[in-house]
């Protein structure tokens, strides 16, 4: 059997994100006040990053941004250290260009991830500036992971997508936890790309 290109993974990809995101997000979208359908899909709910400050987070976190979500939580000790581990090697794979993609990393259990634990968390990784890992009240983070595709009940059962996107074309790609470093990468200069054509 043939293996399929980057590419033709990345338009697979990129259908079902559409699909699962839905329609709202494609490129140019705007309702009759002007404003993003991506604002009204991810909503404004408040959530509170590693050092305790609160942000709306499709206006603060995602608006004009390129960004990475991701669903974790301190104490998983089976999909999560895989993907932060390549979040890490993305982030010195950016370089300079790093200050031009935000991770914004969503605790999938709020009452445990405190901002202190977070940002604990964040050190041992040695997250640098532009990552987001995020908490909040319960309704708040649940509201913002059902929007990324996490149903789960409870935190072991989270879901393992990573979510690439470019707010200002509405390019968006889903990619599973199997996507390497590489590949995740490739997500970043396609969504990229599509603010270029």
């Amino acid at each position: 059997m043939k293996r399929r290109s980057w590419n033709d993974a990345v338009s697979v990809l990129l259908l079902l994100a559409l699909t699962s995101i839905g329609a709202l997000l494609l490129p140019g979208t705007r309702d009759a006040r002007g404003a993003s359908g991506a604002r009204d899909y991810f909503t404004d709910t408040i959530l509170v990053d590693q050092d305790g400050r609160s942000h709306r987070f499709y206006s603060d976190l995602i608006a004009g941004h390129v960004v990475i979500m991701n669903v974790i939580f301190t104490g998983c000790r089976s999909s999560c250290p895989i993907i932060m581990g390549r979040l890490v090697e993305l982030q010195d794979l950016l370089g300079p260009d790093r200050g031009k993609v935000s991770i914004l990393s969503i605790s999938v259990d709020p009452l445990l991830d405190t901002p202190q634990m977070l940002h604990a968390y964040a050190e041992s990784l040695q997250a640098k500036p532009g990552w987001y890992f995020l908490t909040g009240a319960k309704d708040a983070v649940d509201t913002v992971l059902r929007r990324i595709g996490n149903r789960s009940s409870t935190p072991e059962d989270h879901s393992d997508v990573i979510v690439v996107g470019n707010d200002a074309t509405g390019a968006w790609i889903k990619l599973t936890a199997v996507a390497s470093t590489d590949d995740i990468a490739q997500a970043v200069a396609e969504v990229t790309r599509k603010a270029t054509n």
